[in-house]
Formats: structure tokens, sequence, C-alpha cells
């Protein structure tokens, strides 16, 4: 068996994501919506309504970048912001009709790009892929930060 060239799976991991998230990005462009936008108004329709806090521990940004997105998406008439009357410091993010009916016209972008992606790979190479794919993440999420030996 070939031996891999040295992090030769590292490029085709960063070519896949870079390709899967072009795709993504490509397929909310046509309904004037970027990637991050579409992640808050998913959030948001998933769980009801959610504070603003809630948002930033999913979606991992600085709070600064998290009120651009909502002064986006309130300007587009997607959301509303009320404050929480028990902490007034805290707001509460809701959809507004404009903002449910946005997203039953987008294809999930995930479904999309999954399609796209396993076209013609037989479901046994699809299976063989989650299951490898799945032991690398187990791995990497309990390697403990061990360093490999040269």
């Amino acid at each position: 068996m070939k031996q891999l060239k040295k992090a030769e799976t590292i490029y085709l991991i960063k070519r896949l994501n870079n390709l899967v998230n072009h795709h993504i990005d490509e397929l909310l462009k046509e309904y004037g919506m970027a990637r991050s936008q579409f992640q808050v108004l998913y959030l948001i329709s998933e769980s009801g309504s959610l504070n603003q806090k809630n948002l930033l521990e999913h979606m991992q940004i600085e709070p600064a970048t998290l009120t651009g997105l909502l002064d986006t998406l309130e300007a587009k008439r997607y959301i509303r912001r009320s404050l929480i009357i028990k902490d007034k410091r805290s707001n509460i993010v809701q959809l507004t009709k404009s903002g449910r009916d946005i997203l039953r016209r987008i294809p999930h972008p995930g479904v999309y790009v999954q399609t796209v992606m396993f076209n013609s790979v037989s479901e046994a190479d699809r299976k063989a892929f989650y299951k490898i794919v799945s032991h690398i993440i187990n791995n990497l999420e309990h390697s403990n930060g061990q360093k490999i030996k040269k």
C-alpha cells in the first residue's frame, strides 16, 4: 500500500472543507444570505427563540460579531430582539414571519451539499466514509494533545 505523503490527508480534509463551504455560500448567495446569517436563523428556528448569550455559545464568535449579524438580520426583518424582563442587559432573539418564510424557501445547505457530495458514491462507500471519519474525530477528541514521535 502506498504511504501517504506528509500532511496529504490534512490537505484533502482542508480541500473538502473549502469545497463544502463554497457550495453552501453559493447556495445561500441566491437568497441574499451569508452562511453565518443562515446559522443564526436556523439555530433560532430550532429552539423557538434564543438569548444572545446562548447564540454566542452555539456560534462560537465574538460578541461584536454576533451583534453585527443580528443588526443585519434585524434590518432584513428576519429577526426581532426583545429585552428579557429579568435581565435588562440581555436580549431574546426570535424569528419574524419573514424570517420563517425565508428559512422555508432555502433548501437546507447541509442536505444540499451532502447530496452533491455523495452523488455517484455507493452506499457501502458512504457507510465506510462515516465510519472512518467518526473514528478519526474520536481519535482527535481523545488525544489529550499527545505529541507524535518522528
